[in-house]
């Protein structure tokens, strides 16, 4: 049995940017669709996460059939005309879905500015 710390941990994050509100609504909802079609089979856990966004909507499970031990986390949020999508496979208890949303927030809200998030 592999504890927390042998299991591999990945974040992937897609960022979608729209012309209007209105699309990047839309744009959220179908992220959110495709997302929610995987998860039903696998007795999602809403979450209410604390983040400065427009909307947010995140999700979490544990165990598939391939690896009844794996812990999954979504998270979609939407900011403006961009729209995020964070998914998250056996992330470590220090780092949290919260954790990985915040840090895309701030960075979308600085790229909105018209400055480097990298910088």
């Amino acid at each position: 049995m592999e504890t927390d710390e042998s299991r591999r941990s990945s974040v992937d994050f897609t960022l979608l940017a729209y012309d209007s509100v209105d699309n990047a609504k839309v744009g959220m909802k179908m992220l959110i669709e495709k997302q929610l079609e995987w998860l039903r089979k696998h007795n999602p856990k809403s979450l209410n996460l604390k983040i400065d966004a427009d909307e947010v909507d995140a999700s979490e499970t544990v165990g598939s059939v391939s690896d009844p031990q794996s812990r999954y986390g979504y998270v979609n949020l939407r900011i403006g005309t961009v729209a995020a999508s964070i998914s998250t496979e056996d992330l470590p208890r220090d780092k949290n879905l919260q954790f990985f949303a915040k840090l895309q927030a701030e960075r979308i809200v600085i790229a909105a500015s018209g400055k480097n998030p990298d910088a």
